[in-house]
């Protein structure tokens, strides 16, 4: 697995408004890591499917950092829990430099990698 870039467990930081309520714009950008932050650490990427940077830019593509990913593998931990409920305190405000691409009839998530790890792939209309 790759290496962590900086770790954070805190939830996303907030700017206030002067009358005191949140605008709920963070305020600091999310710690980098090499997978989304909702993602155990023991989820190997290379074992996930991979699509070319060269294709995945090719289509409609916007540069982004993947903080919550919905997990298409199976989650065997033996609590049960639903591993794609965010814990008590909210996701912790880190995750992965990825491309979010949009052609050929899917959205799709990746990391930014030549041969980039498919986080995510979603058909759509």
């Amino acid at each position: 697995a790759g290496s962590t870039v900086e770790v954070s467990s805190s939830s996303a930081p907030v700017d206030g408004r002067p009358d005191g309520s949140s605008n709920a714009v963070p305020a600091r950008p999310p710690s980098l890591l090499d997978r989304p932050g909702n993602w155990p650490r023991n989820l190997y990427l290379s074992q996930l499917p991979k699509k070319s940077a060269e294709e995945l830019k090719s289509w409609m593509h916007w540069s982004c950092i993947a903080v919550v990913v919905r997990q298409s593998y199976q989650d065997d931990r033996a609590d049960g829990a639903d591993s794609s409920a965010a814990p008590a305190g909210g996701w912790p405000w880190e995750g992965c430099r990825s491309i979010l691409s949009l052609g050929n009839g899917k959205i799709t998530c990746a990391t930014v990698h030549e041969e980039a790890a498919v986080l995510a792939e979603f058909s759509v209309a």
